[in-house]
């Protein structure tokens, strides 16, 4: 199976989220939640914060 989309690395999600109009706060921080808890679950969990 081939995915439409490739995987990007941390920094470049991150700036995905923020891009969609995320807050993300410090680029560095958010990097480091996302490599701890992943891209899916800090969304949903609210690692970004809205607005």
């Amino acid at each position: 199976m081939r995915y439409s989309k490739p995987h990007l690395p941390y920094d470049q999600q991150v700036r995905l989220l923020a891009s969609r109009g995320l807050d993300v706060g410090s680029e560095r921080e958010a990097v480091r939640a996302l490599k701890r808890i992943g891209y899916y679950r800090g969304v949903s969990d609210g690692l970004c914060k809205p607005y």
